[in-house]
Parts: structure tokens; sequence; C-alpha cells
């Protein structure tokens, strides 16, 4: 079990310090600066992996969310901040799936009962437009010699 810890840079006190899993991923949004989102792994290269995403209060370390959004996989260290929510995936050189995180509960609202969309591949890039969220997926389909395979996405944000 690993931990995330906020340091004073200053003093070099450590103002808290929180379970998360081995994270892998840190990110901050303007949209919403008194958080900080952590996606973290667990497993080893030779047991499948289980991922997941939590979010914590930057002042006192506490998880925002009940309880974090964990799924069977590799983690996408890509996390993609709309107006609508956290945009998340996992690592995959199959099909996947895209969910988008509400950002105070940590719900999962795209897709069947929330279990987000399916897309093949991983998302690599992304550009949020008037027209909606353009996201550009990618597996290396190697095992049938045809390299790396790229996908492109426009997604309605509320919708998915």
């Amino acid at each position: 079990m690993g931990a995330v810890q906020r340091i004073d840079a200053v003093t070099g006190q450590t103002l808290w310090k929180a379970d998360s899993g081995q994270a892998k991923v840190l990110h901050l949004t303007d949209r919403h600066s008194d958080v900080l989102f952590v996606g973290s792994e667990e497993g080893n290269d030779q047991s499948p992996y289980y991922s997941g995403f939590q979010a914590f209060d930057l002042d006192t370390g506490e998880p925002v969310w009940s309880k974090p959004l964990r799924f069977r996989g590799a983690l996408n260290p890509l996390m993609i901040s709309t107006e609508q929510g956290l945009i998340v995936s996992e690592r995959t050189t199959g099909t996947g799936r895209i969910r988008l995180l509400d950002y105070a509960t940590g719900k999962s609202l795209w897709g069947k009962k929330g279990k987000g969309i399916k897309a093949k591949g991983s998302i690599v890039d992304y550009d949020i437009t008037e027209a909606g969220i353009i996201l550009t997926t990618g597996f290396d389909s190697s095992w049938n010699d045809k390299g790396t395979e790229y996908l492109l996405y426009v997604l309605d944000a509320a919708s998915g």
C-alpha cells in the first residue's frame, strides 16, 4: 500500500499523509483547485492489475469521495478535466472503458449503470472543442502484424 503526502515546501514538514495504493498519477485542475485527484494501481507484472481513482482535500488530506472508483486493469495516466467532470480510462490493447467521474462524488456518469462507454484502445490525446471532446485512442495490434492502430472519437461531454 502506498501513500500521497503534502509537504510544506519551506519547512519540509509533512502536512498530511493519505493511503492511495501505488500512486501513478496526480492531477490538479483549476476547476477544483482545492482537490488532488490520484490514480493508482495495485498488483504486479505477474498478477492482474486493479486500478483506482480517488480525490483528496488538499488542505486536510481527507478523501473527498466516499469510495474510490476501482476497476480491473492497468491505469492510463491521462486524466482530462472538463466542466462536467473528470475523464479517466484504463490502459488496454483491446476494448476498454472511458468514464466521466463527478468531481464531488467520484460517481461514474457515462454508460449503462455508470460503467463507462466502450472504446478501442486507450486515450492517447484529446482536445476540447465546441463540437465536443475529441479523443484519440490507440492500441498496439502487433499480434496481427498491423502495428499501432489509432481511432478518433468525438464525444458529447454531458452524455458520452
